[in-house]
């Protein structure tokens, strides 16, 4: 063999080179991969079965937070770790149905023209004739006559309020499709019930005890003083009214597909009046006469007041009243029964209300 023979690698003694077999190129989501797992300390694919890396014991020490590296460690407050999460409880959630019912109530028209027409009492009395007054005032025996009789379209008022914001809430949510919304959330139907019944609740008594007080005022323009007692039984079976007529109101918004003021309106204010009128005279039952829709009438009659606004008023015009002051005990129990029968109806409505 001469010198300018070239030796050729002997592949048995292992001094062979041959070339290295092209890599696949990797993609992204592989890259990243990767990046993630060196960053957790973890060998990638392509690492393993080499020798590790000698651990960097500062680097580990650093690791203790949710930054990594960086040597940042959130404490149970800033991590919230002391912060035990739950399903509100039954009173928070009436509470928040009902703060948002109040809110819609304050944007409604119809809310805001009757705390009008409660302020318009002392108005009104100011500026009649005042032949129109003397008339009235000589009607009237005293002072607590007179200021019933400044409410005395309180019956017709009542049936009329109590509808228009106990009507149409429950049966609204459910047209417009929001009560399903409300129903998907940690929320149970009973507090969706109750949260809306007590803000129409509420609002109806703001709105007659704020007519209660223009009355007084209005009062306070001609005689000196008032008996404080019958004024309070006035108010009691007042609020008695008030229950039992929006117990009623929302239990048939339960019940109803569409929205309706005027189907509570003309049942508790003109219809059971006068089939209660009839039937008891009729068949001597006088015990209807006691039932709640003549509660706005006694609230009057307590007072000594002359004229009311609704069917018994009619007929005492005509020298004939039905209504007994002397059952007023009795009355205002059979108003809180009647006002909870009908509200565990209409909650048992909505709880089983097909979605």
């Amino acid at each position: 063999m001469t010198e300018d023979t070239v030796q050729r690698p002997n592949r048995r003694r292992g001094d062979s080179q041959e070339p290295e077999a092209p890599r696949a190129r990797k993609s992204f989501l592989s890259r990243k991969t990767d990046e993630k797992l060196q960053k957790d300390g973890v060998p990638s694919v392509d690492e393993v079965g080499q020798e590790p890396e000698p651990a960097n014991s500062e680097k580990d020490e650093n690791r203790g937070g949710t930054w990594g590296s960086t040597g940042y460690c959130a404490g149970d407050s800033e991590a919230h770790r002391d912060v035990r999460y739950s399903i509100p409880s039954f009173g928070s959630q009436t509470l928040t149905v009902f703060k948002v019912q109040m809110k819609l109530y304050y944007k409604s028209s119809s809310a805001i023209a009757m705390m009008v027409m409660a302020i318009m009492i002392p108005v009104i009395v100011t500026i009649v004739p005042d032949e129109y007054l003397a008339t009235l005032v000589s009607q009237c025996s005293d002072a607590n006559a007179y200021l019933g009789s400044m409410l005395a379209l309180l019956p017709l008022l009542m049936g009329l309020f109590v509808s228009i914001l106990c009507g149409p809430p429950i049966s609204q949510e459910f047209k417009d499709r929001t009560a399903y919304m409300n129903m998907s959330l940690p929320m149970s139907r009973s507090s969706f019930y109750l949260g809306k019944y007590l803000a129409g609740f509420v609002l109806c008594i703001g709105v007659f005890m704020l007519a209660y007080a223009m009355a007084l005022l209005a009062t306070g323009l001609e005689y000196s003083s008032v008996s404080s007692g019958l004024v309070l039984r006035s108010i009691a079976a007042s609020v008695v009214a008030l229950f039992a007529f929006s117990c009623t109101a929302f239990c048939l918004s339960a019940v109803n597909r569409t929205p309706s003021t005027m189907i509570p309106f003309l049942l508790m204010t003109i219809l059971l009046p006068f089939v209660f009128l009839l039937v008891g005279v009729r068949y001597d039952i006088d015990e209807l006469f006691m039932l709640p829709v003549f509660l706005p009438d006694l609230a009057l009659l307590v007072m000594g007041s002359p004229f009311m606004g609704s069917v018994n008023g009619f007929f005492a015009m005509m020298g004939v009243n039905f209504v007994d002051v002397g059952e007023y005990d009795a009355m205002l129990v059979i108003g809180i029964v009647w006002g909870t029968v009908f509200l565990l109806l209409g909650l048992l409505k909505t709880i089983r209300r097909e979605m």
